[in-house]
């Protein structure tokens, strides 16, 4: 294994497995309550950029060429990890995704393609429960293919800027919101810079925040908070958020939480986002590269030599 890109770990019946790569191949391991080796099986998947978790037994790969594929983690009669695609659109390239868990143990990704094409695909934790495929036209008037039991009604394109909602599930047509113009207008009026856009699970609400530790409602730009952090490490992230236009300074979310890291000051802190009470859960010194896992842990892998933690 030369220099892993990116990591992440996912729950199956089998247990945890921890999927990590370089820029030729996929690894896989399963990991056991007690420390030392673990062993990895490998698959030929060159060019992943980046693997993302969804939620128990999906996770995400990112390829170099604007690809994305979802991968169900399953286990022939030898119990050797093996891997399904899901979702795969070969002839493809996406411009942006957005992964939102519903309600718990339910998360959906959202998938844009150029020609207004939106694919929203529904997993559980049971197993995958359904999709939608929009296309959204003049006038914002939908064609959609639905084979799943609830839908979002908000889809977020960030490569356009835009948030889509429905009134109505049952609707037709498409609301239309320009993100490009509130985010504008709150960067001006504190000074300060969009680290990320997530939503809230349940009540579907998005928010943006901000490199000022705010939250502000997309939907009503009036509500906002202040997100909390102990006195104690206030400095240190004050002296992040500073550098975040630095080439070392990086922004990564999951669900309701963002996590920014700096790799010039070892360091990496986790917000998570909720409609009034945000906060500060995490913070991590030391040599590693931090990423999200499908049981809501971190897995942090050393820069330096083949090991890794999790918290």
């Amino acid at each position: 294994m030369n220099k892993v890109i990116s990591a992440t770990i996912t729950d199956t019946i089998h247990g945890e497995i921890l999927f990590c790569h370089d820029a030729l191949y996929l690894f896989a391991a399963k990991l056991t309550k007690t420390s030392g080796n673990v062993v990895f099986q490998r698959f030929n998947l060159p060019n992943i950029q980046k693997i993302l978790p969804i939620i128990k037994n999906y996770f995400i790969a990112l390829f170099n060429n604007n690809k994305l594929v979802i991968f169900e983690v399953w286990f022939n009669e030898e119990s050797k990890i093996m891997l399904k695609y899901v979702f795969n659109k070969n002839d493809k390239m996406y411009t942006s995704y957005f992964l939102r868990e519903v309600v718990e143990n339910m998360a959906e990704v959202h998938i844009c393609y150029p020609e207004n094409e939106i694919y929203i695909y529904q997993f559980t934790v049971n197993g995958k429960l359904g999709f939608m495929n929009y296309v959204i036209g003049p006038q914002n008037k939908i064609k959609a293919d639905r084979q799943q039991l609830y839908g979002s009604k908000t889809i977020v394109c960030h490569d356009k800027k835009i948030l889509y909602y429905f009134t109505n599930f049952s609707n037709k047509f498409v609301n239309v919101m320009n993100l490009n113009k509130l985010e504008a207008e709150i960067c001006e009026q504190y000074k300060a810079s969009l680290l990320a856009y997530v939503c809230i699970p349940k009540i579907e609400e998005h928010y943006m925040v901000m490199s000022n530790l705010v939250a502000v409602n997309v939907a009503n730009n009036l509500i906002r908070h202040k997100i909390s952090v102990d006195e104690v490490y206030m400095e240190d992230v004050i002296r992040m958020m500073q550098r975040k236009d630095c080439a070392s300074f990086s922004v990564s979310t999951y669900f309701d939480m963002v996590m920014v890291s700096d790799s010039e000051l070892n360091q990496s802190i986790v917000f998570q986002i909720k409609q009034k009470a945000s906060s500060m859960i995490a913070i991590e010194y030391g040599n590693f590269n931090w990423f999200w896992t499908a049981t809501r842990k971190l897995v942090g892998l050393s820069a330096n030599r083949n090991s890794f933690k999790m918290i």
